[in-house]
């Protein structure tokens, strides 16, 4: 009889084992595979231990008990270490230090218990004594003494209870609180039973089997739920891996690459990419070997075929690859294709993913890279000029030849050297500290620098440099192109000094000005002028110019009547501006002799200007005394005749696009190219070059006020144009901009500047109206010469200031205190200020604007400085409100797209805009009406008819035949001008030719649209009498046949028989006569069926068709259309049919498509028939063809084809080649617009003259 007590153990045991081998059965399915492997390992070593350890009480020999303890004690070790590793799989929580501790602690405690004669667990057995279970069965227990080696024991099954507690608060932490619970409840009883057990054998030799079992008991709870929750997870990885394969299969199908799955070395699933890649269907790729889509041979001259068995056994074996092949499409050609080839495992079995990607593309753009890199080193070494690049620390990365022929150094000596070392002096380090700056603006610069050579000479260097960026556009270095200025620099600053010198003078000066009103009288008379003229300011105020003027000309040089004729210009110039600007050029820089009211002779420089504000038109004048500088004034001028500055002005639109909308001469000769072809382009079409730069967001800061002016320097080159040029860019207004420009690639010749004697330069410094003091350098603050002007600005006599020093004057002369430290950072620095601004308090005036300036100079032969001051209050103030008018009225005027002209009552045009430039194609050289626009001549009668008649405002419509026989018309519109000072007309022609052409095509399409709705009533009623005629005729035949009763019976009535009826109509032919009139009346109904779908009205609905019928059908209205049977028989040409089995239905508008085919058919008829080509067969070709997105239909003729010079406008409304009436030039356009906007198409033609022409159409599928 078992007991309960053996029962219940060998439950335990078999448990353990059953647990065992389900969790190894779950691993061997993939379910959860490391936590149930970890099971299986601790549930068969804790079954085994616990299998020895109920043999134990049934052995009653002290030796065999010790040996049995001493393998159950080495199980549950083992198990211990295994518990471990099933934990951590199990809560995911990872501890390694802790882990290795009690692994080795483990391990220790194993090693012990086989050493030790009696185990770990006793020190000294005595016996083994009989004890009864449940008064049933006899089992034995040790009496001794237990070994100290189980507090070690302790110790480690205390380490394990801390260590899950550890693993249990991690889940915890992570959220998943349920499965914390329960191993928690399942590892304490688990582990607590253990602990107490040892801890009563070790302390009091007392073994409570029922905690043992407890224990044991816990852990199999705890496998259960292991198994428990691994089926569950099991189920739900089940259930994502069917939502994976799905999302897979999408992914797959979907790639922007093409995907080919290979396996055992042949092709077993591809997705769409691949069929568009290899242009196949699925079945021509599936089973083939990736060689059998290949050429023979690769690049490499290697076998496709031997170099793929190859590539297929590095991927199975090793990691993934990346290679080049070529491929081969199903229609031959080859292409280059980008492999990466990934191995992957399902279920044991080996797979390779090979990713496709064409880049033929790709390959065909690194090899104009590698040449365009070839190009440019090679201009680069072949340059004159040293080149020289360097990274953002300045190390040399690169020197072109030239560079290493001027300086010495070859690249391996200075290459990752700091170029400002190895080339530079510590005091100009400083200039590569500044051009840094810029660099990490992205501006290019361009300055001066004296390197040192490898043999130690300075060598001085013209460097243009601009920022070098990376593909993310940030700056990683700058490139600088050197030439070689030693040779010339000391003239150079030389001829510059001189040069801006004197220009300074010129700019600067205060001259005599009046200003006058719009009639003529003086408003304004400056002291300047005042002592010019003699004239005192109250005596010229509010009288006529002329009278003024005439009354100081020295007529003994000018004639009297030729002085009156230069006043003429001025009245011209007061009374109608419009008409005065043509004289401007000829009055500008005029020179008069006068004799003043001082009895003085003068010679006088005229200039007289209008000044256009909001609300009036004036006109100033300035007087220049140039008796005395007129040497001076001949080599001023010839500077600023010969100065390069070329201008542009642009304006922002509504796109935010900066528009070219002017330009001067210079910059035409400078950048060599008419400036006209400019107008209305944006700065992107025009200098393609400058959107790499900031410029352009630069231009549209200052159009829009965000930024005053900007000054830089550009390297341009493209288009024909190439240079380093400097540019002055500022605001002009609301969104609108000017930039000046000068090339600075060649330096002007030292030669071309005429120095000015030292006694002429000292004349002009002391009667110049232009503030100006020289100091000395050398005894510092001492100034040596100081004009009358300086003098009367600080309020200070000149023998004051010679008295005094510059330090002085900061208080005496109340100058600001920034002058005093300019002028001591010159002294120490030999630095110079240009045009420095500043506000000065007069001691009348008040506040005014100055611009100071200081620049070295040699005087005397000692070094100075010259500092010069200019007043520039009112000239700003002048300067702003005739830039405001000017512009505000130009921009009125010009946006008018009309041609506008005034005229006086002689027809002197008096203002033209720029429409009626652009469109005559004139350019202002005579007053005359008919001489400025001879292009108008065609309306002289209607605007004299008009003129005569005083009318407020008069139109008429004028027409015009052109050379090549077309008729213009024009609508003229001539408006009084209500100004009894300035009486005149204005007129606004207008060019309405296609408004009119547009008119008569709605007349035309109207009628149409009748001729259309009376032709399907005709239709409807011709199919009436069709109907009758083929009944008629079928009601013959059946009566004349043998087949019905009755005809036999009514025949034999009359003495007739059916067959002698029969062969009668036979011999006579009547049975064929019958059937031509049934095919005919077929074939008219077929031709009314046809008209009524063309004359009904086109509808925007669209539907699924078949584009082959369509094409048939579309042919059949062809063949039938009167229009092209009048003019040719369309039936003469050979109708080819080139379509595929069958093609995918479309939407479509059917009646709008099959009026685009109709539309090209009826065009390439007519031109076959104009060639008249009797060695051709007039053919047209219809190709139908599945093409990626779309379906295609090619329609091809042998015609003359389309000449190139007119090809580009062959969609242009109302373009036609046709005799006038023969067609309106919209056929092609109007199928331009229906296939592109109706359907989202494509339409476009290849031609050959001589050859003929296809049109290609392409639907979306």
């Amino acid at each position: 009889m078992i007991s309960l007590f053996t029962l219940f153990e060998g439950m335990l045991i078999g448990l353990f084992f059953f647990s065992a081998l389900f969790s190894l059965f779950l691993a061997l399915k993939y379910i959860d595979r490391k936590t149930n492997l970890a099971y299986f390992v601790f549930a068969t070593f804790l079954g085994l231990g616990i299998t020895f350890n109920l043999l134990g009480f049934y052995s009653n020999q002290v030796s065999e008990f010790l040996l049995i303890d001493k393998i159950s004690t080495s199980l549950l070790a083992i198990a211990g270490i295994s518990y471990i590793y099933l934990l951590s799989n199990l809560t995911k929580y990872v501890n390694r230090p802790l882990e290795i501790f009690a692994i080795i602690c483990l391990s220790i405690f194993f090693i012990i218990n086989i050493v030790l004669p009696n185990g770990a667990a006793w020190s000294h057995v005595e016996q083994m004594s009989p004890t009864q279970i449940f008064n049933v069965e006899t089992i034995y227990y040790a009496e001794g003494t237990a070994s100290r080696w189980l507090l070690f024991v302790l110790a480690i099954l205390l380490l394990l209870l801390f260590y899950s507690s550890l693993a249990i608060r991690f889940l915890f932490r992570t959220g998943q609180k349920q499965k914390a619970v329960i191993l928690l409840s399942m590892f304490t009883i688990g582990l607590s039973g253990l602990i107490v057990d040892q801890a009563l054998i070790y302390f009091y030799n007392i073994q409570i089997l029922l905690l043992d079992d407890l224990g044991y008991m816990g852990f199999i709870v705890l496998v259960g739920y292991i198994n428990f929750y691994s089926v569950l997870k099991s189920a739900q990885m089940k259930k994502d891996l069917e939502q994976n394969e799905i999302k897979f299969r999408s992914l797959f199908q979907n790639a922007g690459d093409g995907i080919l799955l290979i396996k055992d070395g042949k092709i077993i699933e591809c997705n769409k990419k691949s069929l568009q890649i290899f242009d196949c269907k699925e079945d021509e790729l599936i089973g083939k070997a990736p060689h059998e889509i290949s050429p023979k041979y690769q690049s490499s001259g290697e076998l496709s075929s031997e170099l793929e068995e190859q590539k297929i056994k590095e991927a199975l074996v090793g990691e993934s690859l990346f290679f080049e092949w070529i491929h081969k499409r199903k229609d031959g050609s080859l292409f280059n294709a980008e492999i990466t080839l990934d191995k992957f495992i399902i279920n044991e079995n080996h797979f390779l993913q090979a990713r496709v990607k064409d880049v033929t593309h790709t390959k065909s753009m690194e090899i104009q890279l590698k040449e365009s890199e070839f190009k440019l080193r090679t201009l680069i070494e072949g340059m004159n000029d040293g080149v020289m690049q360097v990274d953002n620390d300045d190390r040399i990365v690169f020197v072109n030849n030239k560079f290493t022929e001027i300086l010495g150094y070859t690249l391996d000596e200075i290459k990752g050297k700091p170029g400002y070392e190895v080339l530079l002096d510590q005091a100009d380090h400083h200039i590569i500290k500044k051009m840094n700056t810029l660099r990490t603006k992205k501006v290019a610069s361009q300055y001066e620098i004296a390197f040192r050579s490898k043999s130690g000479k300075k060598i001085d260097f013209l460097v243009s440099g601009s920022p070098v960026y990376n593909s993310e556009g940030e700056v990683i270095g700058s490139f600088g192109v050197l030439t070689d200025i030693t040779l010339r620099k000391s003239s150079e600053e030389r001829i510059k000094l001189s040069e801006e010198k004197f220009r300074s003078f010129i700019e600067q000066s205060s001259n005599g000005f009046v200003l006058m009103d719009k009639n003529g009288i003086i408003i304004e008379f400056n002291a300047a002028q005042e002592k010019l003229t003699g004239i005192p300011k109250q005596q010229a105020i509010g009288k006529y110019i002329w009278d003024i003027q005439l009354s100081i000309i020295d007529t003994s040089e000018i004639p009297l009547l030729e002085a009156k004729e230069k006043l003429n210009r001025i009245k011209m110039l007061t009374s109608d501006p419009k008409r005065g600007r043509s004289f401007i050029e000829k009055i500008k820089q005029t020179e008069i002799k006068i004799i003043n009211r001082n009895g003085n002779s003068l010679v006088i420089l005229q200039s007289i200007f209008p000044i256009q504000t909001e609300k009036e038109l004036y006109v100033g004048s300035i007087y220049i005394d140039i008796t005395e500088r007129k040497i001076a004034e001949e080599a001023v001028r010839n500077i600023i005749d010969s100065s390069p500055f070329g201008a542009h002005s642009y304006k922002i639109n509504g796109n935010d696009d900066l528009i070219f909308s002017g330009y001067n001469k210079s910059a035409e000769q400078i950048l060599g190219s008419d400036h006209s072809v400019f107008m209305n382009k944006t700065m992107e079409e025009l200098f393609p070059h400058l959107t790499k730069t900031e410029l352009v967001d630069v231009y549209k800061k200052l159009a829009k006020g965000e930024l005053r002016n900007y000054e830089g320097i550009i390297r341009y080159d493209e288009k024909g144009v190439r240079g380093i040029f400097e540019i002055f860019a500022f605001n002009t207004g609301e969104n609108k901009m000017s930039v000046f420009f000068i090339d600075t690639t060649e330096k002007r010749k030292a030669e071309d500047i005429i120095a000015i004697e030292r006694k002429n330069f000292l004349r002009i410094f002391e009667d110049s109206p232009i503030p100006m003091q020289i100091i000395e350098k050398e005894v510092p603050h001492k100034r040596l010469i100081v004009n009358k002007a300086y003098s009367d600005l600080v309020g200070v006599s000149i023998q004051e200031i010679y008295s005094s020093s510059i330090i002085d004057a900061v208080k005496n002369e109340n100058l600001p205190v920034e002058l005093y430290g300019e002028l001591s950072h010159m002294l120490e620095y030999n630095g110079e200020l240009e045009n420095h601004p500043f506000n000065f308090y007069h001691k009348k005036l008040g506040k005014r604007n100055l611009l100071l300036t200081l620049r070295p100079i040699i005087f005397n032969d000692k070094e100075c400085i010259l500092n010069v001051v200019q007043d520039i209050t009112e000239i700003e103030k002048a300067r702003k409100e005739l830039q405001s008018a000017f512009n505000y009225i130009q921009f009125i005027m010009d946006s008018i797209q009309s041609v506008i002209i005034s005229v006086d009552v002689e027809l002197f045009v008096t203002h033209s805009n720029k429409a009626s430039r652009e469109y005559f194609d004139e350019e202002a050289e005579d007053e005359y009406l008919f001489n400025m626009f001879p292009g108008l001549n065609f309306i002289e009668d209607s605007l004299r008819d008009a003129i005569r008649n005083q009318s407020e405002s008069d139109s008429t419509t004028k027409s015009i035949i052109k050379e090549n026989g077309e008729i213009q018309n024009f609508l003229l519109t001539v408006s009084k001008i209500k100004n009894e000072q300035q009486p005149g007309f204005v007129l606004m022609i207008e060019d309405v030719t296609e408004r009119q052409k547009i008119d008569e095509l709605m007349i035309q399409s109207e009628k149409m649209l009748s001729v259309a709705g009376l032709a399907a009533g005709m239709a409807h009623e011709i199919n009436n009498p069709l109907g009758t005629i083929v009944q008629g005729c079928q009601n013959i035949l059946r009566r004349t046949s043998d087949v019905l009763p009755k005809n036999n019976d009514i025949a034999q009535g009359l003495g007739l028989t059916i067959t002698a009826i029969e062969a009668y109509m036979k011999e006579r032919q009547i049975h064929d006569i019958i059937e031509s009139m049934r095919t005919a009346a077929a074939k008219a109904s077929e031709i009314i069926k046809n008209m009524l779908q063309f004359s009904r009205r086109s509808e925007s609905k669209k539907v699924k068709y078949d584009m082959i019928k369509l094409v048939n059908d579309t042919l059949e209205l062809a063949y039938n259309d009167y229009d092209m049977k009048k003019k040719f028989d369309f039936r003469n040409i050979d109708i080819i049919k080139e379509f595929p089995e069958s093609l995918p239905d479309i939407k479509i508008t059917v009646t709008e498509i099959e009026q685009v085919i109709f539309n090209i058919v009826r065009n390439a008829a007519q031109a076959i028939h104009e060639e008249n080509n009797l060695e051709k067969i007039p053919q047209i070709i219809f190709r139908l063809k599945l093409e990626a997105e779309y379906v295609v239909l090619e329609i091809e003729d042998n015609g003359p084809g389309i000449p190139e010079k007119i090809s580009h406008r062959i969609f242009e409304p109302f373009f036609t080649t046709k005799e006038v009436g023969d067609g309106t030039g919209l056929g092609l356009s109007v199928s331009y617009m229906i296939i592109k906007n109706n359907h989202d198409g494509i339409l476009t033609f290849n031609s050959k003259v001589g050859r003929g022409t296809t049109f290609i159409i392409k639907l979306p599928r």
